[in-house]
């Protein structure tokens, strides 16, 4: 059995380094940060038995927030009597997924199941609904989540320790990480929640927070987060401003990405952040912004 904090490597779309779920080990058991996808179930449950564990020993999931890519998987694991943890705006849509279903269905039609599969209800006695001034402690680990707002409206960080370090899991509040080109601070932009000037405020909040190393759910776990906090601040500005001020937006912001990414020496071209569907969606994301933005 494992006795640190490690990561399980989803393999989303048969690809090592998209997806990410982190594994804290507690005197109750492990608590598991991010399920991910429906769709990846197999490799959850793989990874959690090669950290010597079944899971249902698992003694808590924690939802950094309700996309699919990070939560899909939370109704199955509180099947098997896990309690989940979630923002309280992200409570209803884990008791009734019909409707986040429903929208991801109009955007990924016929390829939702292959992407995320199918999110299935929470039962309301499996869910713990965070108290965002408070922390709640399992095992011997106590847990603070954070709201982080800008990428998603229910959104957190959790923060905790683990034999004197201190971490920060930060789902999507941190941007993504490469660790061969630690440079590169790509991001996600979705809509419809997106909000700029939120985003710089929970980044102002997570480097307050000083903690020794950021856990990033797209991908791995960063030793240097002031240093990756201020490149992903300067980021998002620069994404942001190319998208809202392109004349020809998927070209002029993918040559920009791909600029960026070349400078750090990330190579990778199937990288997740630079595949045509994370473009589209940060362009959909920042143009939806301007659009409530104007109203």
């Amino acid at each position: 059995m494992t006795a640190g904090v490690s990561p399980i490597d989803l393999h989303w779309l048969d690809r090592p380094g998209a997806i990410s779920s982190w594994v804290i080990p507690t005197q109750e058991g492990p608590v598991l940060i991010d399920p991910g996808p429906a769709s990846t179930l197999p490799a959850l449950q793989q990874g959690v038995a090669n950290l010597g564990w079944a899971m249902e020993e698992l003694a808590g999931v924690l939802l950094t927030h309700i996309h699919l890519d990070h939560a899909a998987a939370a109704g199955d694991l509180a099947a098997l009597n896990i309690p989940v943890y979630v923002h309280p705006v992200g409570q209803r849509h884990l008791i009734d997924p019909s409707r986040l279903m429903a929208s991801a269905k109009k955007i990924y039609g016929d390829r939702l199941p292959h992407l995320f599969g199918t999110m299935q209800p929470v039962p309301p006695d499996r869910l713990h609904v965070l108290d965002l001034s408070g922390t709640f402690t399992i095992g011997d680990i106590s847990f603070k989540a954070h709201e982080t707002l800008g990428h998603a409206k229910h959104h957190v960080v959790f923060e905790f320790q683990h034999d004197g370090t201190r971490y920060l899991a930060t789902g999507d509040a941190a941007g993504g990480f490469v660790a061969e080109a630690p440079t590169f601070a790509p991001a996600q932009l979705p809509p419809p929640d997106l909000d700029l000037m939120a985003w710089c405020n929970s980044i102002d909040l997570m480097e307050h927070l000083e903690a020794d190393q950021l856990l990033v759910a797209h991908f791995g776990a960063c030793a240097d987060p002031e240093a990756h906090l201020h490149r992903l601040r300067d980021s998002l500005q620069r994404q942001y401003h190319c998208i809202r001020e392109a004349s020809d937006p998927f070209k002029d912001y993918r040559r920009m990405l791909e600029a960026e990414a070349n400078a750090a020496e990330m190579h990778d071209p199937e990288c997740m952040h630079l595949r045509q569907a994370a473009v589209e969606m940060n362009i959909s994301g920042v143009q939806h912004a301007e659009r409530r933005g104007r109203k």
